[in-house]
């Protein structure tokens, strides 16, 4: 069993009441945040001016929030070619290491991490990734232990990246950067496999980057969505498809494939080489050939 890393998760909150709407839970995970980085005051609910700049933020994103929701509660209505223009991203890491500490949490230091914007309809839009430089005093408080060698080692070897060289940035930088490619406005998906890995590894980058960015971390992982979830909710009204729209692409995410796209780093390495297909752009290749590739998915949206 692992040791304790140098940073501890705080205790997860409770839940929520389930019946709040789509501008309560935005309000409460985003709004309240977005106003004190907009207009540098917290708001201030007894103001009416302040009310109605929070109605003008609302505004701007309450179709795509308002969808988001139905997403997760399963309740999506109306036409699904309306959904095949919403933006959506996706976010995908590779660990140096997976390690539960002593008291059960989940630690990830990620080696890699990726966003990619898309629509079902037109497919990727824009891509982002950025290589994390490994400093194991951040992550242990010291040097890297003897416990965690041989699994970080192994790690860095098949993702074909330096432990000593810096080739990225540093977890602080890697999060500011994936923050600012990040869209308020996208619905936010991963890997239903990954989900676990994709959080506690934000909770890394986002703890290094200074307290303020914890709220921006819960903000980001309380709106996520599992892709196997929204096909899920693609799907739930029709007669057929549902099943086998999951399980092809939950398959499709558990295989290594060549993949002609990765990120510039690993795009520079030969075609045959393994690393290509741990890349997390390459992970959201396969989404975008599972889902808007292959004809099964389009004749079932209808576009």
């Amino acid at each position: 069993m692992a040791q304790e890393a140098n940073f501890k998760r705080q205790p997860a909150s409770k839940a929520k009441n389930k019946n709040r709407n789509a501008y309560f839970e935005w309000h409460q995970k985003v709004g309240r945040f977005e106003f004190r980085q907009r207009f540098g005051r917290d708001y201030n609910q007894e103001m009416e001016d302040d009310k109605l700049l929070m109605t003008e933020l609302w505004q701007a994103v309450k179709e795509q929030w308002d969808k988001g929701v139905k997403l997760r509660k399963g309740k999506l209505k109306g036409p699904l070619v309306d959904f095949a223009s919403v933006l959506l991203q996706f976010i995908a890491v590779y660990p140096y290491t997976v390690a539960v500490s002593r008291s059960g949490e989940l630690l990830v230091y990620p080696a890699e991490v990726s966003i990619t914007h898309y629509t079902l309809r037109n497919g990727t839009s824009a891509r982002f990734s950025k290589l994390v430089n490994f400093l194991p005093k951040e992550f242990y408080g010291r040097g890297l232990p003897e416990w965690d060698q041989e699994e970080v080692v192994k790690n860095a070897q098949k993702l074909d990246v330096s432990l000593k060289q810096p080739q990225g940035a540093s977890p602080a930088e890697a999060w500011r950067s994936l923050m600012q490619h990040c869209n308020s406005r996208a619905i936010t998906l991963c890997d239903a496999n990954q989900i676990a890995v994709v959080d506690s590894a934000l909770y890394f980058l986002a703890s290094t980057a200074g307290p303020e960015q914890m709220e921006v971390y819960k903000e980001l992982m309380g709106t996520i969505i599992t892709v196997q979830d929204l096909v899920k909710a693609l799907f739930h009204r029709r007669d057929r498809g549902a099943s086998e729209v999951f399980e092809r692409v939950d398959k499709e995410f558990k295989k290594l494939r060549e993949t002609a796209l990765c990120c510039s780093y690993h795009g520079k390495k030969p075609p045959q080489a393994p690393s290509r297909q741990l890349c997390p752009v390459a992970k959201a290749e396969t989404l975008m050939l599972v889902q808007l590739y292959g004809s099964f998915f389009k004749d079932f949206l209808n576009i």
